[in-house]
C-alpha cells in the first residue's frame, strides 16, 4: 500500500502510514451514506478544439525549457490512497509530476466572507476542534466558545480556508467525519480519496468494495450522496470555488492497463461527468468551467500546460512551478526559467520579474490555500520573491521593487490602503505606502522580534527582547511592560495578551496572563494567574492553566477581554499537538 500523504510504500495490512502517521484505507467497511436512489448514466463525451502554440513541439523547444521539463518529470511522486491503485508507478510518475503542488490544492480552494473585492477573510462562524487523548473525546467548539459536538476519538482536523468547516480523521479506524456549525455527519468507511469545495458544501469521493471503484458527489445541504462514475480508478480530485463543478482523472481499473492509459472528466455546475482528454490532468478550474487550466502528457512524459476558454485550448507552457491562482482562476502566476510571468484571461504571458516567486503578502486574517488565492486580482498585490525583494504589481499589471533583504517571519497589508510592513533578516521593521507610481518607504522599528498588528497597520505591538512596545502610526514607541513573552492579538486586532514574569518548568513556560487594549497600561487577566500556555486557534486567543489535579484547564477568549473555560482536566502534550491543527 502506498499513502497519498506522504507517497511512501507501507505494509498492506497496516491501518496508519508509518512514516507520517497518515490513515491507510485497505478493507472494506458497512459503515456510511445510503446508496444513491438514481440510475446510473455514464459520461458524456465533449468535442475539444484545441488551439496549440508551436512551442508544444519538441522540436521547438531551449535546451533551458527541456531540461526544466526533465526536471520537473523527476520530481516526488505522490500516490493514491488505496492499497492495489495506480501499481504502475511509471504511469503514476507521468500522472502526477506536478502533485507535489496539487495534491493539496485538490482538497480545498481559497475563498472568504468579507470585502471579497480586495481580500477574503477568515470567518467570525469559524470552528475550533480539540483532540482529548485522555478521554479518547474530540470537541468541537464555535468562536463564542459554546460546544457544538463532542465525538468518541482522537481526531485530526482539515479545515476550509475560512474555518466554518472540516474533515476529521482518525489514525486508527479510518474514520472520518464532515462538520460544520450546524451538522456533524459520520462519512462513510470505504472512501480512498476526499475532496472537500472552500464553502464547505460539497464533497467529492471514491470509495472501493472488493469488485470496483465507485465515485460519488455528497451534497452537504441536502444530505444526499449521488452516484458520479464506477469502475475505474481515480485520482487527483479538483473543486471549484463554489463547489458546483468539479474534476477528475482516471484510468482502467482492468489489471494491465497501458501505462498511458489514463483520461480527465469533468462536472459541469452538478451534471454528469463529460470527457476531457486523455493524457490530461486539470489542477486549476473556476465556476462554470469558464477557465480550466490543466496539463497534457505529451511524447517522453513530457508535460504541457494549457488554459481553455470559450471552448479553445490555449497553450500556456512547458513548466509549471510556483503556481498562484486568484479567486475566479481568471489570473494564472507561474514560474519558468527562473521568472515569473502572469497569465491574464487566457492571454499572452507577462513577465513580472526576474526571480522565482515565494509568497503574497496578504492582510490580517487574510485566506490563502496553497496556490489559490482568496483575493479577485494580482493587481495592487506585494509579492515576495526568492531573491528577497518585495515587489508591486499596479493596477496594469506592471511591477516595480518596493523593499529589499525581507525575512521569513513577518510580512503584511493593510486591508484598507495599499499600506504594507515587512520584517527584515536584521529583524527591522520597513513600513511601505503605495502613492501612484512612487513609494513612500520607512523604518517603522529597529528590532522586533515578534510583531503583532491590527489590520489597518494602525495599531502595532512588538516585542524586543523581553521588552513589549506599542507604536501607533509613526508616533513614538511606547514601553508596556518587561519581561514579558508570548504576544498574541485578538482576531479583532483591539487587544494584546501575553505572559510576564514567567520561569521555566519541564517544557513551558508559566507566567501571569496581562491584556492590553489600544496600547494602555498592561492589566491582569481574571483567572489568568500561572498561565502555563498561550495560543492562538483559529479564530480565539487559548490559554492553559494548572489546576489541583496536575492536569491543566482551557481557557477560550471569546469577547473583549473575556475569557470561558471550555475544557477542564487536559494534558499538556494534547495542548501542544492542538497547534497543529491551526
Amino acid at each position: 500500500m502506498v499513502c497519498f500523504h506522504c507517497g511512501r510504500d507501507d505494509e498492506a495490512k497496516s491501518k496508519v502510514c508509518r512514516s507520517c502517521g497518515y490513515p491507510l484505507i485497505s478493507e472494506e467497511a458497512d459503515i456510511g451514506f445510503s446508496r444513491p436512489d438514481t440510475e446510473y448514466i455514464g459520461p458524456k463525451v465533449e468535442n475539444l478544439h484545441r488551439e496549440e502554440s508551436p512551442d508544444q513541439k519538441m522540436g521547438n523547444r531551449s535546451s533551458a525549457e527541456k531540461k526544466i521539463a526533465a526536471q520537473q518529470s523527476s520530481r516526488k511522486e505522490v500516490k493514491v490512497e488505496l492499497e492495489h491503485h495506480w501499481k504502475d508507478k511509471k504511469l503514476l510518475a507521468a500522472i502526477f509530476s506536478i502533485a507535489v503542488i496539487l495534491m493539496t490544492v485538490a482538497i480545498f480552494y481559497g475563498i472568504g466572507q468579507r470585502n471579497v473585492t480586495a481580500f477574503s477573510y477568515l470567518s467570525e462562524d469559524a470552528l475550533e476542534i480539540f483532540a482529548d487523548t485522555n478521554k479518547n473525546t474530540t470537541f468541537v467548539w464555535n468562536t463564542d466558545g459554546r460546544k457544538l459536538f463532542k465525538m468518541d476519538g482522537v481526531f485530526n482536523s482539515i479545515f476550509t480556508p475560512d474555518k466554518t468547516a472540516a474533515i476529521l480523521f482518525d489514525q486508527e479506524n479510518q474514520c472520518r467525519y464532515y462538520v460544520n456549525a450546524g451538522k456533524l455527519i459520520r462519512l462513510r468507511e470505504d472512501i480512498g480519496m476526499l475532496c472537500m469545495s472552500a464553502n464547505g458544501k460539497y464533497l467529492m469521493y471514491y470509495a472501493a468494495d472488493e469488485q470496483e471503484n465507485i465515485l460519488y458527489r455528497y451534497d452537504i445541504k441536502k444530505g444526499k450522496e449521488e452516484l458520479l462514475d464506477r469502475g475505474k480508478r481515480f485520482g487527483l480530485f479538483i473543486t471549484s470555488p463554489d463547489g458546483k463543478t468539479m474534476a477528475y482523472v482516471a484510468t482502467s481499473n482492468q489489471t494491465g492497463a497501458e501505462r498511458e492509459d489514463f483520461a480527465c472528466y469533468l462536472i459541469q455546475d452538478g451534471g454528469e461527468p463529460e470527457f476531457f482528454g486523455r493524457k490530461r490532468a486539470i489542477f486549476a478550474l473556476s465556476n462554470h468551467a469558464e477557465y480550466t487550466y490543466y496539463y497534457e502528457l505529451q511524447e517522453k512524459n513530457e508535460i504541457a500546460a494549457y488554459v481553455k476558454k470559450d471552448g479553445q485550448s490555449i497553450y500556456l507552457t512547458n513548466s509549471l512551478n510556483g503556481i498562484m491562482v486568484n479567486i475566479d482562476c481568471s489570473e494564472l502566476l507561474y514560474s519558468l526559467e527562473g521568472s515569473t510571468y502572469l497569465c491574464s484571461k487566457g492571454e499572452d504571458k507577462i513577465k513580472l520579474y526576474d526571480s522565482l516567486i515565494r509568497d503574497v503578502i496578504r492582510p490580517k486574517n487574510g485566506l490563502r490555500h496553497d496556490a489559490y488565492m482568496s483575493f479577485n486580482s494580482f493587481k495592487n498585490k506585494a509579492l515576495i520573491f526568492q531573491d528577497n525583494a518585495v515587489v508591486w504589481v499596479d493596477d496594469k499589471f506592471a511591477a516595480r521593487k518596493i523593499g529589499n533583504n525581507v525575512g521569513h517571519y513577518f510580512a503584511i497589508l493593510s486591508d484598507t490602503e495599499n499600506t504594507l510592513m515587512y520584517g527584515t533578516r536584521k529583524l527591522e521593521i520597513e513600513k511601505v505606502t503605495i502613492q501612484g507610481e512612487t513609494e513612500d518607504s520607512k523604518r517603522f522599528v529597529n528590532h522586533a522580534d515578534q510583531v503583532a498588528t491590527s489590520g489597518d497597520l494602525s495599531k502595532v505591538y512588538y516585542l524586543s527582547g523581553n521588552q513589549l512596545y506599542y507604536k501607533k502610526n509613526m508616533a513614538e514607541a511606547i514601553m508596556l511592560a518587561e519581561d514579558a513573552e508570548g504576544l498574541c492579538l485578538n482576531a479583532k486586532g483591539d487587544i494584546a495578551f501575553f505572559q510576564r514574569n514567567c520561569i521555566g518548568r519541564s517544557n513551558m513556560r508559566i507566567g501571569k496572563l496581562y491584556y492590553v487594549s489600544h496600547g494602555g497600561e498592561p492589566k491582569p487577566v481574571k483567572d489568568g494567574g500561572e498561565a502555563a500556555w498561550l495560543g492562538q486557534w483559529n479564530y480565539g486567543i487559548v490559554f492553559a492553566k494548572e489546576n489541583d489535579k496536575g492536569s491543566y484547564d482551557l481557557y477560550y477568549n471569546t469577547e473583549g477581554i473575556k475569557f470561558k473555560r471550555i475544557l477542564e482536566e487536559v494534558s499538556y502534550e494534547d495542548i501542544i499537538n492542538s497547534e497543529k491543527n491551526y
